[in-house]
């Protein structure tokens, strides 16, 4: 009977181990100018809660992504409070083609080779990992943690709060970037919580007015100035 009850029990921890994570990944940014940029980011399978706690961008002091349908609700609670609904890869896609945001990348690849050095942050099992260029050195502590991090990534970039770090769909929970002609460091620090998240904070509240982008922009596709009202209107 105990050999049937451990054996159902190792099924069970298994079966957990392979489902999406459900929780909260407190994420502290440390730009190369020493700039603390946080927030919090609920996950619950394909959708994430990114509340900002300082840093960032100012108009908005949350984002709903859902991964599925690569929509991104920017939500401005100043008056009146607003939540501006566009289709992410879509205004990534202009921003790095239209060059919005200084040296920003929708993804960005690094030749990470593992160290073999490990340890644990948050009871997470993470591996060394490094690369380096002939201007900046990286070295990540990450791991498989069944979320859809590349998805999640370079929308914390566009808004300030990650930086060049990435590795496929590994979740980073340390890192450190240095530029090698100026010695300055970059960090990313990430706490990790496994907790039930409510499915309320994946939907718009009603005291918000939802604005579509497309809906706006729907005139000025050819518009030489196309590029300049996507970034006024998104005000990343």
């Amino acid at each position: 009977m105990r050999n049937l009850i451990f054996a159902l029990f190792s099924i069970i921890c298994i079966y957990s181990r392979a489902q999406s994570f459900e929780g909260i990944l407190q994420i502290d940014f440390r730009n190369e100018s020493g700039t603390k940029n946080a927030v919090d980011v609920y996950v619950k399978g394909d959708k994430f809660y990114i509340k900002k706690v300082f840093g960032g961008c100012d108009r908005y002091d949350s984002y709903i992504l859902d991964t599925k349908n690569s929509m991104l609700s920017c939500l401005s609670p100043q008056s009146p409070k607003t939540a501006l609904n566009l289709d992410i890869e879509k205004v990534l896609n202009i921003y790095e083609k239209k060059e919005l945001k200084p040296a920003f990348k929708m993804h960005i690849s690094h030749p990470f080779t593992s160290s073999n050095a490990s340890k644990k942050i948050s009871d997470i099992n993470v591996v060394q990992k490094k690369a380096s260029d002939q201007d900046v050195s990286y070295e990540i502590w990450c791991a498989d943690m069944k979320i859809n991090f590349s998805a999640l990534i370079p929308v914390l970039r566009v808004t300030g709060f990650w930086g060049d770090e990435e590795d496929g769909n590994n979740v980073i929970l340390e890192s450190k970037t240095t530029n090698k002609k100026t010695s300055k460091v970059s960090t990313v620090n990430v706490t990790v919580a496994r907790v039930k998240v409510e499915d309320k904070l994946f939907k718009i509240p009603q005291a918000y007015q939802q604005v579509d982008l497309d809906k706006f922009l729907v005139n000025e596709y050819r518009s030489p100035r196309f590029g300049d009202l996507v970034k006024a209107f998104t005000g990343f």
